[in-house]
């Protein structure tokens, strides 16, 4: 047997009861939604290997893609790198939100989330390495 506050009156009561005993107001035992927790922590695993593999998909198609030809391959690579670091700050955002709506308790999976927002922030960090290492080639990278 438990003690619980009632939700609506603060007064404290056995979970055992179906009602509070000063308002009348029934317990709150409902699932707390996870939803934005487990989409943050998918597309966070979608963006770590967005970012880690991309450069490389785009390096071994450089010849199959007409966009690579007519943009050059480094500024190519950047154009989908950018497209990648705001997919990941979108992650962490939402990531961000989960575990502060599990913190209020007005949501479930407190750890899915953190998983969503270490892959977003991994993610970030790994699509800035490569922003830098491309940028840091010079002009005969840049096609």
């Amino acid at each position: 047997m438990a003690m619980i506050p009632c939700k609506e009156c603060g007064e404290i009561f056995s979970d055992k009861l179906k009602t509070c005993p000063q308002c009348g107001h029934p317990p709150k035992a409902v699932e707390l939604p996870m939803g934005l927790a487990i989409v943050a922590a998918i597309l966070g695993i979608v963006g770590l290997v967005w970012s880690a593999l991309l450069p490389f998909l785009i390096a071994s198609f450089w010849w199959g893609l007409g966009i690579t030809l007519r943009m050059g391959l480094s500024r190519c690579m950047l154009l989908f790198l950018s497209f990648g670091l705001i997919f990941d700050l979108i992650v962490v955002a939402l990531a961000s939100i989960a575990i502060y709506m599990a913190r209020r308790g007005e949501a479930g999976s407190k750890g899915i989330a953190k998983a969503g927002l270490v892959c977003g922030v991994v993610g970030i960090v790994i699509m800035v390495f490569w922003s830098i290492l491309i940028l840091s080639a010079g002009p005969s990278f840049l096609g």
